[in-house]
Order: C-alpha cells, then sequence, then structure tokens
C-alpha cells in the first residue's frame, strides 16, 4: 500500500481585499485590492444596476495570482457584495471580525 502523505506551503501572496464601503440603501459596495500594501484597483459593486466598475490595473498583481482566472476573483467580491447586501451587513471588517 502506498503512503499519500504529504505537505503543503502556503505562502501570502501579498494580495489583499478590503470592503471599504457598503451603502445598503443605495445597494452598493466599494472594495479596493492591494499588492503589497498598495492600492491597484477599486471595484465598486452596484446591485440595483447589476453593474460592477473597476478602476486601477492588475498587471502587477497578476504576477502573484493564485490561479490562472482572474475573474475568479472578481466573482469572489461579488459574491461577499451580495452577501453584506443581503443581510444589511454595513460593517464588513467588524462582521469578518467576529470570527476570529
Amino acid at each position: 500500500m502506498k503512503n499519500n502523505e504529504g505537505s503543503t506551503i502556503f505562502q501570502a501572496t501579498g494580495i489583499k481585499t478590503d470592503y471599504t464601503h457598503v451603502d445598503l440603501l443605495k445597494k452598493r459596495v466599494t472594495a479596493t485590492i492591494s499588492y503589497q500594501d498598495e492600492i491597484k484597483m477599486t471595484v465598486i459593486t452596484d446591485f440595483i444596476t447589476g453593474q460592477m466598475h473597476k478602476e486601477g490595473d492588475l498587471t502587477e498583481i497578476l504576477t502573484a495570482w493564485p490561479g490562472d482566472d482572474p475573474q475568479s476573483y472578481f466573482d469572489e467580491i461579488y459574491e461577499w457584495s451580495k452577501t453584506f447586501i443581503e443581510n444589511d451587513i454595513s460593517d464588513p471588517q467588524r462582521y469578518f471580525e467576529q470570527f476570529q
């Protein structure tokens, strides 16, 4: 019988997403994507218009991206934003802190 033991090394990528503003009335969430503590992109998800506005450049981030599909990162931002709006969460930081 083969031994299937192994190990995985998890290494920080330096990529961070912060949800900086949730407007429950306008149903809009603002998030920033930072790389090595420098904001590279701002993403505004508007649930009234159904649009996601992206401002900035991800070229530098793509070199450290932990996958080959940047769209999945935007999908994750969309899903978290949707969670905040649907559950009346106006302070994402406080929401995440409760799980630490």
